[in-house]
């Protein structure tokens, strides 16, 4: 504070001369002139009336030179105070419309990135929804195709499927009688079994043979036929299975000059 004081009168004492649009050379030479004149006044008059008078003259001017100089200085403390303020006012009025500034400027970018953000987090969500849409209907697919194998699983155990494969065949032209050797195999265990084959020529007489991995033979073997072109098979034991199948050679009446063909079929 003090310092700010000193200051505030040291710049009002430097602004005298130019308040007078003057120097301090302009404000000293009325004193040296007036100094001269006293000079003069000596030359002219004699000292001894200037002794006479001096005082009353001499205090005069130098009472009004006080007079002025003081006004003049307690009007530049005063001219300085109030440049001080304007200078402060129009500062702080700046401080305040650049910080204004600033603050709207800071708002319009974190309104423009809120914006952005929250485009940018619509989007998202989009994606998002978009892509567990479409997880969802892969995976409901995934669980339609899975249930469609489980179902095609189950209904593949549970519906009896026979497959026969012709691996042997003779016909009338040699010396045997003309025959067909079969491999059948199935999807699941049967036991026992009553197994029909149906020929598209006449039928001799036939056999089956379980084809175990234990090599065991067939305990229980029976035959039936049932017309000339079809033969039934009983079979008690061993179990037919599907690392079990079943050799069946169908013997047929000569002559035959073709290959025939039978279906099979369990009853």
């Amino acid at each position: 504070m003090l310092l700010h004081l000193l200051n505030l009168l040291t710049q009002s004492f430097v602004a005298i001369p130019m308040a007078l649009g003057s120097t301090w050379l302009g404000l000293l030479f009325p004193l040296v002139i007036a100094a001269v004149g006293e000079v003069i006044g000596i030359a002219l008059f004699g000292l001894q009336s200037m002794r006479q008078n001096w005082k009353k003259f001499t205090g005069v001017g130098f009472a009004a030179l006080w007079v002025g100089y003081t006004s003049l200085f307690l009007w530049c403390l005063v001219a300085n105070v109030y440049s001080d303020h304007m200078n402060l006012t129009s500062k702080a009025r700046s401080l305040r419309q650049s910080l204004a500034e600033s603050e709207n400027g800071v708002n319009a970018k974190l309104q423009a990135l809120a914006v952005s953000k929250d485009a940018d987090i619509e989007k998202l969500k989009i994606s998002c929804a978009y892509k567990e849409g479409a997880s969802g209907i892969l995976q409901q697919q995934l669980t339609n195709q899975q249930n469609q194998l489980n179902t095609c699983l189950l209904q593949q155990r549970e519906v009896p499927i026979i497959k026969a494969f012709p691996v042997f065949h003779i016909s009338s032209e040699h010396n045997d009688a003309p025959r067909v050797e079969y491999v059948l195999i199935t999807n699941i265990q049967r036991s026992p079994v009553d197994l029909i084959a149906k020929c598209d020529a006449p039928i001799a007489d036939g056999s089956l043979y379980p084809l175990t991995a234990t090599g065991g033979s067939v305990s229980s073997l029976g035959k039936k036929r049932l017309s000339a072109e079809k033969l039934q098979f009983s079979l008690r034991s061993p179990a037919w299975s599907p690392s079990a199948p079943v050799w069946i050679t169908m013997f047929f009446v000569s002559p035959i000059n073709r290959e025939p063909h039978c279906e099979f079929a369990v009853e």
